[in-house]
């Protein structure tokens, strides 16, 4: 399956942040490519916020019957960016952007509520890209199956902002055929407010497995 990220819908909230939106936008005529805007839920809670903006995006897209990837307002191409890509045919979602933080039982260093980084031994690996189990970050998604839309959109409504939506991403992961580069194609351009982010969706997943 091929994916062209001047040709697949794409869908960004977000913007709160001062120079978020600007640099995004940037981003965005940078790559000449377009992106519709949906405007977040506003909370004190960053947990609720996230969760319940990315729910109102996947309200949109969840009777799309093709591939549409849904950003956050931090996104910045990688040095590994190429407006053209190939996935699996049986993909369900692929994270354009991945992150050294997971919640498998089998990743190293446990961190506090479930959180870690280290070796993922679970992850399966292909040429180009692993099938990923656990892995937290929700900052560029493709998501591509009807049934994976429709999954996370019943899933988050369920769960209403209760948990962090990586976290419960993360942990139905194993259910579908979700995969990533292994080198990202897009990382958290949050180095002045979010270091620990910046770095660990910036460095490549392969980079845990030497």
């Amino acid at each position: 399956m091929i994916i062209n990220f001047k040709k697949i819908p794409i869908f960004w909230y977000g913007g709160i942040k001062p120079n978020r939106k600007k640099n995004l936008l940037n981003t965005f005529k940078r790559l000449n490519i377009s992106a519709t805007f949906v405007q977040p839920y506003i909370s004190d809670s960053i947990r609720i916020g996230c969760s319940l903006s990315h729910l109102k995006v996947l309200q949109i897209i969840k009777d799309y019957d093709e591939p549409v990837m849904v950003v956050e307002d931090d996104i910045k191409e990688s040095e590994w960016y190429n407006e053209e890509i190939e996935i699996p045919d049986d993909t369900d979602a692929f994270y354009s952007g991945t992150c050294l933080n997971g919640i498998h039982k089998n990743w190293k260093n446990m961190g506090p509520d479930g959180g870690c980084c280290g070796n993922p031994i679970v992850l399966e690996n292909y040429k180009n890209y692993y099938r990923i189990h656990g892995m937290l970050t929700t900052h560029s998604i493709i998501y591509v199956s009807k049934l994976y839309k429709k999954n996370c959109y019943d899933l988050l409504q369920e769960n209403n902002g209760n948990r962090y939506l990586d976290v419960l991403f993360a942990s139905e992961m194993y259910k579908y055929k979700i995969y990533a580069p292994k080198y990202p194609l897009f990382y958290q351009n949050c180095e002045y407010d979010n270091y620990d982010a910046y770095i660990k969706t910036k460095t490549p997943l392969i980079k845990l497995l030497k």
